[in-house]
């Protein structure tokens, strides 16, 4: 399944705010706020990218930061990977 990427003022101004692709997860750009506006008709968001921040070896020195909203089980399974069978290989891995 697709993600869908946008800024809220792009959504809502470029876009005029359509909620045809709220079944879809939303992955927000809404920089330094303390929470994201959600456009569109999603009730939540998935993916948040909320600043921008230096680190060294990059060329232009600034990278996206981003939030995920759920756990990391839910991160496996939206990746189409089963906690159980993460939590087996790593295991195994580890013997």
């Amino acid at each position: 399944m697709p993600i869908v990427y946008t800024y809220v003022d792009f959504w809502k101004s470029t876009l005029g705010n359509p909620q045809d692709l709220s079944g879809y997860p939303l992955w927000i750009s809404h920089l330094n706020v303390g929470s994201p506006t959600v456009p569109g008709g999603w009730a939540n968001w998935i993916f948040w990218q909320f600043a921008k921040q230096p680190i060294n070896g990059v060329s232009n020195g600034l990278v996206d930061v981003d939030a995920f909203n759920g756990t990391s089980n839910d991160l496996r399974m939206l990746a189409g990977y089963p906690a159980t069978a993460l939590l087996s290989a790593a295991v195994n891995v580890q013997r």
